[in-house]
C-alpha cells in the first residue's frame, strides 16, 4: 500500500522562498555574464545553487510504501528499503518531541526535511520527512532511528501491523 508524502505549511513556505531567492541569484549571475565582470564566477555560483536545489529535490521523499516484507521510502533518486526483519519498533511521534532537533547533516525545509538530525528526547535520527505533523519513528534493531511522515500515519501503522 502506498502513502502520500505531502509538504507541511513550513516546508511549502521555505521551498517557495528558497526557490525565489535562488532564481533571483541565478538571474543576477546571468546578467553578470553579459557585463564586463569575469565569466567564471557567475557560472560557478549558478552551478552551485542549481546543484543544491536539484540534489535537495532528488533526495526528498515523494511517498512511502508498505510492501510484503519491507517499508519503502520513495525518493526521486535511490529509494530506501527497510526490511521488516530489521525493524524493532514503529510508532507515532508527537510533533513537539521533534521540536528543537538540530541538523547534523541535513536539509530543513527545502522539499521537506532530509538527513541526519538529533535532539535530547530521541537522540540521533535520519529524517525522510515532508510533514512533521505526521511523524512516524521506525526504530531498527541496530539502534538507528528513521523518521518518516506519511499523510495518513494511522493507516500506515495499521498496514504495517497487518503485514508484519
Amino acid at each position: 500500500m502506498t502513502f502520500k508524502a505531502s509538504l507541511d505549511k513550513v516546508a511549502k513556505i521555505v521551498t517557495a522562498i528558497i526557490s525565489i531567492i535562488f532564481a533571483g541569484i541565478i538571474c543576477l549571475q546571468a546578467s553578470l555574464l553579459f557585463s564586463r565582470v569575469g565569466k567564471v564566477s557567475p557560472i560557478l555560483i549558478t552551478l552551485l545553487f542549481l546543484s543544491i536545489y536539484i540534489i535537495s529535490y532528488l533526495f526528498s521523499a515523494s511517498k512511502y510504501s508498505v510492501a510484503q516484507k519491507s517499508v519503502i521510502i520513495h525518493r526521486h533518486i535511490k529509494n530506501i528499503v527497510i526490511p521488516f526483519d530489521d525493524i524493532k519498533k514503529v510508532y507515532l511521534v508527537d510533533k513537539h518531541r521533534l521540536r528543537w532537533s538540530t541538523r547534523l547533516w541535513a536539509i530543513g525545509g527545502l522539499f521537506g526535511y532530509s538527513g541526519k538530525f538529533a535532539n535530547g528526547h530521541l537522540g540521533q535520527m535520519t529524517w525522510y520527512a515532508t510533514n512533521l505533523n505526521n511523524a512516524v519513528l521506525i526504530e531498527k534493531r541496530n539502534g538507528k532511528k528513521i523518521v518518516i511522515t506519511p499523510d495518513n500515519p494511522d493507516a500506515f501503522l495499521k498496514q504495517i501491523t497487518l503485514i508484519h
